[in-house]
């Protein structure tokens, strides 16, 4: 790994600025992302290896297609292998655990090494109501964790986890309300509120997931 490499370009000295007001730390004044002994010194060589590994066969179109596919049908057939599979892989290196407790040891982890932790629950393209406010609920849990956790300074959510797709797409297209979309939608507004409340309550950053461009002026 090298142990050094050329320094950030200068349009990097506004996310700086945004990451000290956020953390209320002061940042070292040079960022390199080429420094992977540094960027991955929390990680054991074994882990780096798996890390390689798994990122190599990634790389391959047609075994992630193929996989896609298999996984998707193994998933609907409710084969027993396929949740330890994905478990042991794929979440592993991208998800921080199913729960927050269960995240807890690599914030800590991550936190030992400077590194602060965006908590992000995983869910988006709900269609009920019932399915958005439990969404919120889980934000609002999330929001009050990470006010007990000097490592995590954000919260982020997806707005099509506590809004409905086609309600985001009609609003953008500039479609007149009925009446059960104008209720709908201020339930919308209410979930938003209720989250930005508490995180202003417990002085949380709280970031909203833009997604796809054509609903993002909604």
């Amino acid at each position: 790994m090298k142990d050094h490499g050329k320094p950030v370009p200068k349009n990097m000295e506004r996310t700086r600025a945004i990451a000290e007001a956020i953390t209320g730390q002061k940042l070292p004044l040079e960022l390199d992302f080429t420094d992977t002994r540094t960027a991955f010194a929390y990680k054991t060589d074994d882990e780096l290896r798996r890390a390689a590994w798994l990122f190599g066969l990634m790389n391959k179109h047609w075994l992630v297609g193929l996989g896609a596919k298999i996984g998707l049908a193994a998933i609907k057939l409710r084969l027993p292998f396929v949740e330890s599979m994905v478990k042991h892989t794929i979440f592993k290196q991208f998800c921080g655990g199913t729960t927050l407790l269960n995240a807890k040891p690599t914030i800590d982890r991550l936190f030992a090494f400077k590194v602060h932790t965006v908590l992000d629950y995983g869910a988006e393209a709900k269609e009920t109501e019932e399915d958005f406010n439990h969404t919120m609920k889980e934000v609002i849990r999330a929001i009050e964790f990470a006010a007990r956790e000097e490592a995590v300074p954000i919260v982020t959510a997806k707005i099509t986890g506590l809004a409905r797709f086609g309600l985001l797409e009609s609003l953008q297209a500039g479609q007149p309300f009925t009446p059960a979309t104008r209720l709908e939608y201020k339930s919308v507004l209410k979930r938003l509120d209720a989250i930005c409340y508490v995180a202003t309550q417990k002085k949380v950053g709280v970031f909203f997931d833009a997604e796809e461009s054509w609903i993002q002026d909604s």
